[in-house]
């Protein structure tokens, strides 16, 4: 076989190899440990992220700053927008119940309650400084300096636990008549119940810029699993072969991570849903870690995940970054250039000859 007919063939064989369903390496995750000195609930773009240490704090930079309370004697922080702005609640002072704060500006702001109820909650803000959560059983959107009351889908108690940049809401309530939860979406003035997977229950934990809401729901079997509201449908992610599961969040490219029961022990695995698989997050770090990654708690649009993990019998809240790896594709076309160029080279001195 001629030398210019053995490169033809390689490179025809190369590019079969480059076929867009050629499979690209594993992505891995590095992991920066946050300690067990708090516990984190929300992450940011900017890998900022909130969480409670006694009180309130704001994780940035790698250092751990307490944002205080309203007078009372705890606060606990849980939702964070890109700017570094806290959503959560604090005791009073004096007082009884807690109120919704948002944390901006360097100061905590007391968002008042609905109707003279003496507790309000704040569960997450967005980008533009809105907050969301529950005052009087009510679900609130705090706007404009004002909390509005966004009711609840007919039943005595709704819950708004997390809040886009569009101002659509994702959250719980129940329904008229029963006692039953169900996942709802606030969009466009109105709050659309989610239903269920087959059961009787859901709850909406997260949303994105979509307005694709996760959480999950009980199926017709009475099992909880994970699931992803998209397309106007819920749709069941299933689990990593145990029997539950719970989505708890999902970024814009709608990657989604949450908690599963895996076979066997029944113990409980983060998992990263993304292209139509639930993977075992535990499968895309380093083995020999010693890490067991047991919830994803948020994922930011550059991938991060902040997650509950176990090591040496302790509970750390950690924050999984990923690591580019050399895809196939790049390692293929960097071996057929290599290929290419010693051939090319072989011939120039075979025509020389």
């Amino acid at each position: 076989m001629s030398l210019i007919r053995i490169v033809t063939v390689i490179a025809v064989a190369a590019t079969g190899l480059l076929a867009p369903n050629f499979a690209i390496a594993t992505i891995a995750y590095n992991i920066t440990d946050l300690g067990d000195a708090a516990s984190f609930t929300s992450l940011n773009d900017a890998g900022q992220m909130a969480g409670i240490s006694n009180d309130a704090v704001l994780y940035s930079n790698g250092s751990l700053l307490p944002l205080g309370t309203l007078g009372g004697s705890f606060s606990t922080g849980l939702g964070i927008n890109n700017s570094g702005d806290v959503a959560g609640y604090s005791a009073l002072n004096g007082a009884p119940g807690s109120h919704a704060f948002l944390y901006s500006g360097g100061s905590m702001h007391d968002l008042g309650t609905l109707g003279g109820a003496i507790t309000s909650k704040g569960y997450d803000v967005n980008d533009s400084g809105d907050v969301t959560g529950d005052s009087n059983g009510h679900v609130f959107l705090y706007s404009g300096g004002s909390m509005h009351d966004l009711g609840t889908l007919g039943g005595a108690e709704g819950h708004g636990n997390a809040i886009n940049d569009n101002g659509q809401i994702a959250g719980s309530s129940t329904i008229t008549g029963d006692t039953a939860d169900h996942a709802f979406l606030y969009s466009g003035g109105s709050m659309h119940d989610l239903g269920t997977v087959g059961g009787n229950n859901s709850e909406g934990y997260d949303l994105n810029n979509s307005g694709q809401v996760v959480g999950y729901s009980l199926t017709a079997s009475d099992v909880q699993h994970a699931f992803l509201y998209s397309g106007g449908m819920m749709h069941d992610l299933g689990t990593l072969g145990g029997t539950s599961s719970a989505a708890d969040g999902i970024n814009d490219s709608g990657q989604v991570v949450g908690q599963s029961a895996i076979p066997g022990s029944g113990a409980q695995h983060a998992f990263l849903y993304t292209n139509g698989l639930m993977v075992d997050l535990n499968s895309l770090i380093d083995p020999s870690s010693g890490w067991v990654l047991q919830d994803g708690r948020a994922i930011n649009n550059a991938g991060q995940i902040l997650a509950d993990a176990r090591i040496g019998g302790d509970i750390h809240s950690v924050l999984l970054t990923p690591v580019p790896e050399p895809s196939s594709f790049a390692l293929v076309s960097m071996a057929l250039a290599g290929i290419l160029a010693l051939a090319s080279r072989r011939l120039r001195i075979r025509l020389k000859a």
